[in-house]
């Protein structure tokens, strides 16, 4: 029987490699870019954005869940925490985790991300910069903009307002040159 740990190593694996990702598009570039740069006679150019796990194809960030993952049980086979058996049978559901992983850590990015702002507005609201009601009702009329479905009055009112638009530009147009429409209603096109 498969115990809770098997699943936790799962989602334990699954976190190392978004994780491992997030670290990676923050400094991999940096480290790929200054390594190449050390050891190759042509410099990389700066707009690379790749970095060892980051924008890279599926072979390299296969090579690199394998490494995570050996140098994980590795680890745990050395410390005792886990045996061969039960290692073996893990190595394939973690390497499908950690490349998993490898491919949400630009959606964790994009949380991550998020974070700044969220904190600021903290920050200000506990010095006292900001009033938190003020910035409880910005929050919800953004949200009730946001999520504001028109009433079929509010729709036939817009409609009206168009077609009176419309008739006003039509009628401009026809005094500027009423003999134009004239032939064009009396030849039917």
């Amino acid at each position: 029987m498969i115990s809770y740990g098997f699943f936790t190593a799962i989602i334990i694996a699954f976190l190392v490699g978004g994780f491992a990702c997030l670290i990676d598009m923050h400094l991999g570039a940096w480290l790929r870019r200054g390594v190449y740069n050390y050891t190759h006679k042509d410099a990389l150019i700066d707009s690379d954005e790749s970095g060892y796990i980051y924008r890279r194809n599926a072979n390299i960030r296969f090579g690199w869940a394998i490494a995570l993952v050996l140098l994980t049980h590795w680890c745990l086979i050395h410390y005792a925490i886990i045996n061969i058996p039960i290692s073996v049978i893990s190595i394939p559901l973690e390497l499908a985790a950690i490349m998993i992983g490898f491919y949400a850590g630009p959606f964790l990015n994009k949380i991550w991300e998020r974070r700044k702002p969220l904190l600021d507005t903290i920050d200000k609201m506990d010095s006292g910069e900001t009033d938190v009601k003020k910035e409880v009702r910005k929050v919800v009329e953004q949200v009730k903009d946001a999520f504001h479905v028109p009433t079929d009055s509010e729709q036939q009112k817009s409609a009206q307002k168009e077609s009176a638009v419309e008739t006003k530009t039509l009628s401009a147009k026809i005094e500027e040159n009423p003999q134009k429409y004239i032939d064009a209603f009396t030849k039917g096109t």
